[in-house]
């Protein structure tokens, strides 16, 4: 195995195991500057919502430099990350001195010691500047072929850890979100995954199934037909209808139920409420809600039989007028 290969395997064993973007990156950026004392090696990412990058490891460059140099604009006119990140090509600058993007930061460049500087953009899979790898040099240098596979390879090791990153944060965030809503909502919320294959499985359940279902969080997570076989004997085969119904027509499936009586003994009526999303690899993502209606149903009820009560003592003074007549 050669040092690039142990490098980039020792930045995915601690990507496997770190949740911090900047560390694994610094991992590799210290990896490169071994295989190349001369190379001063740094990552950029864009900044949300603002078209301008920010230092996210720089382990070899002074920490004045960074503070000074704190946040770089997406343009030709603010240094070889500037024009790399506007272009989504890489940008080989071998005399800082010599070319117009530098002229915003040459001074403070200059006095730091570095004369050239290589960038080169990570792109995501779905083609958007991500932010950029490259490197200083404190002399005049024109990159070797040896340094360029480097780079190439490292950009790419770069943008794969970025994009994980990114799918982490944004689970995270859906999860905080589901979990908001879930303390507000007076019911279920869940999210089931159905393969193309057809196997089923929750990829959430809200607390609230232990409370208004009677079974535990881990049951539900567990087996998708745990829950299908909660549901009371007769109500199984009018659930699964409607829901092969709504997703073959793509429409909400909306649908009233009962558990069975080994789940819960006394009468309870849940209403369920469901959307699909139809996902490219044929998977079909379902987000739903089951409330519990058993009140509103008792009410119903209720209200049924004091307007039977009602018609049939009508019936009886008609009758009783009928007779005296």
């Amino acid at each position: 195995m050669s040092r690039l290969d142990a490098l980039e395997t020792s930045v995915f064993e601690k990507a496997f195991k770190s949740k911090q973007l900047k560390d694994v990156v610094s991992t590799l950026l210290e990896g490169i500057e071994i295989l190349v004392p001369e190379m001063k090696c740094y990552v950029t990412q864009k900044k949300k919502e603002v078209m301008a990058l920010e230092w996210l490891s720089a382990p070899g460059i002074p920490p004045s430099y960074l503070n000074a140099v704190n946040e770089i604009t997406i343009d030709d006119k603010h240094g070889s990350c500037g024009l790399a990140a506007a272009t989504m090509e890489p940008v080989l600058i071998n005399d800082i001195r010599d070319h117009a993007c530098w002229d915003s930061y040459r001074a403070i460049t200059l006095l730091n010691g570095f004369q050239a500087c290589y960038s080169f953009p990570v792109i995501s899979s779905d083609g958007k500047v991500l932010g950029t790898l490259g490197a200083y040099y404190s002399d005049v240098h024109e990159m070797t072929d040896y340094e360029m596979s480097l780079m190439i390879r490292s950009v790419n090791i770069v943008g794969i850890l970025m994009e994980k990153d990114n799918m982490f944060r944004e689970i995270q965030g859906q999860s905080n979100q589901l979990l908001e809503i879930s303390a507000s909502v007076p019911g279920v919320i869940y999210i089931v995954k159905m393969d193309k294959y057809g196997n089923r499985k929750f990829m959430y359940v809200s607390d609230g199934v232990e409370k208004y279902l009677n079974i535990s969080k881990a049951m539900a997570m567990e087996s998708y037909s745990n829950i299908v076989a909660s549901v009371l004997e007769g109500d199984k085969v009018k659930f699964r209808n409607a829901l092969e119904e709504s997703i073959g027509n793509k429409t909400m499936m909306e649908i009233e139920f009962q558990l069975s009586p080994d789940v819960i003994p006394e009468f309870h009526c849940f209403f369920l409420r469901a959307v699909h999303s139809f996902k490219e690899d044929g998977s079909i993502l379902t987000y739903g809600s089951v409330f519990d209606i058993t009140n509103q149903k008792k009410a119903e009820g209720s209200i049924l039989q004091k307007q039977m009560e009602l018609e049939a003592l009508i019936k009886c003074i008609d009758d009783i007028v009928f007779v005296v007549r």
